[in-house]
């Protein structure tokens, strides 16, 4: 019979790195928060884009360090107003290195940590012993919003919440790791599609970074 200690082996052995930046100086330098970019790989003011705030900018190292292939070149956050319009727009700096960044706003120091898979990924990508929980209970891998009814499942969902990276330490990004279903979404995102980075520092909004399966990269906000 399967057991919590069982969907926690599974767990862990799907687990994925990821990084908690702060801007309290532990860890090595990661990112930027706020501020302005003043270098020559900074998004600029033209006749479409306007009023441009700067609200993140990562090393490529630290996200490829998560597990995450892009490009060596700085990936930045910006709030744009477009043709009146307020909206997110990701820029790669390609004329400069992370290490040649130019910013007024706080750097972010990143902290490695370890990312446990929320029961959705749990039940989608977990082995033999959640294939056999789920069968038990007359349910098959995508069915995990009734697994998560189930008793097991709420076990399973307590611990996950107490290791959480996103619920259980103060940080300002996180960078890498499983993402979480919010309540506006239909399903689980596949796992072809990977989390980039999701902002804590000012939330709500929070926002994500994604990147796809053939490496397009893309940003949302999202609220409770």
């Amino acid at each position: 019979m399967t057991g919590l200690e069982d969907l926690l082996r599974e767990g862990e052995a799907l687990a994925r790195p990821c990084f908690r930046l702060t801007a309290d100086g532990e860890g090595s330098l990661g990112g930027y928060w706020g501020g302005a970019r003043t270098d020559a790989g900074a998004l600029r003011e033209t006749p479409v884009l306007r009023d441009i705030e700067h609200l993140l900018t990562l090393d490529p190292a630290l996200i490829a360090a998560a597990g995450i292939p892009v490009r060596a070149n700085p990936i930045s956050l910006y709030e744009v107003t477009m043709n009146g319009e307020l909206q997110l727009r990701l820029a790669e700096s390609t004329a400069v290195a992370f290490e040649a960044v130019e910013c007024s706003g706080d750097a972010l120091f990143a902290v490695p940590a370890v990312s446990l898979p929320p029961l959705a990924a749990l039940c989608l990508h977990g082995g033999d012993a959640v294939s056999g929980w789920l069968a038990s209970l007359g349910l098959e891998r995508h069915q995990y919003e009734a697994a998560a009814a189930a008793p097991l499942g709420r076990d399973y969902e307590d611990v996950w919440f107490e290791r959480s990276v996103f619920h259980g330490q103060d940080c300002d990004v996180i960078v890498g790791g499983w993402h979480q279903q919010w309540p506006d979404d239909d399903f689980y995102m596949p796992r072809e599609m990977r989390l980039v980075a999701v902002t804590l520092r000012d939330a709500e909004p929070w926002r994500e970074l994604w990147r796809s399966e053939t490496g397009n990269l893309s940003a949302r906000e999202r609220v409770s």
